[in-house]
């Protein structure tokens, strides 16, 4: 896509693929491997183009706290991300560990709600060691809603603003989701139970 600024003209790439496997086995405690890749490129019609790359990966376990109701995941991983700012020096970043926790809450059949909190220990390094950030801790909170309707599923996460300010109507956030995907299932027209991002 792209957009424009008073100056500038922008345009923007962003992309992300990622593969997860979880033991198809029905039992209470389900191992889980989940990665990724991230990417963004950011360029201006004059001036240097920035970009981002990310490679988390992850595993652990899910466990049922309630028969078909209620799911606990816990994960840890490790995060690699490469970012380019302008003519900047180019950045390393190594997040490891990472840990996360979900609960995931079949409130009807056609409606589940989903939280997670995730924290990491991270370490950055610049072309220029004297911009090197030794370490820093990150502390991440999502939730959303997964909507099933048939073969059709909604996935949608929920702005965090709007657990700080409330709706737009008192003065809060003007939107309730920061993302949304929609996706469809062929065959028998499973749910997904996609994690909190």
């Amino acid at each position: 896509g792209s957009f424009n600024t008073v100056k500038d003209t922008w345009t923007v790439i962003i992309g992300k693929v990622g593969l997860r496997y979880m033991d198809p086995r029905i039992k209470r405690y389900r191992m889980v491997v989940a990665g990724e890749l991230q990417f963004g490129l950011l360029s201006p019609d004059t001036g240097d183009s920035s970009f981002g790359l990310a490679i988390p990966f992850k595993a652990g376990v899910r466990m049922t706290l309630i028969p078909d109701s209620m799911f606990l995941g816990l994960l840890a991983g490790i995060d690699l991300q490469v970012v380019q700012l302008g003519d900047d020096d180019m950045r390393l970043g190594i997040a490891l560990p990472t840990l996360e926790m979900g609960l995931e809450w079949h409130a009807l059949s056609w409606l589940h709600v989903r939280s997670a909190i995730k924290g990491a220990f991270g370490i950055q390094m610049a072309g220029d060691p004297g911009d090197d950030t030794p370490q820093s801790e990150q502390m991440a909170f999502s939730s959303g809603l997964g909507i099933f309707l048939g073969p059709i599923t909604i996935d949608g996460v929920i702005q965090y603003r709007l657990w700080q300010n409330g709706p737009y109507l008192i003065s809060g956030v003007p939107g309730i989701f920061t993302g949304v995907t929609v996706s469809f299932h062929w065959g028998e027209g499973g749910q997904s139970s996609a994690p909190v991002e």
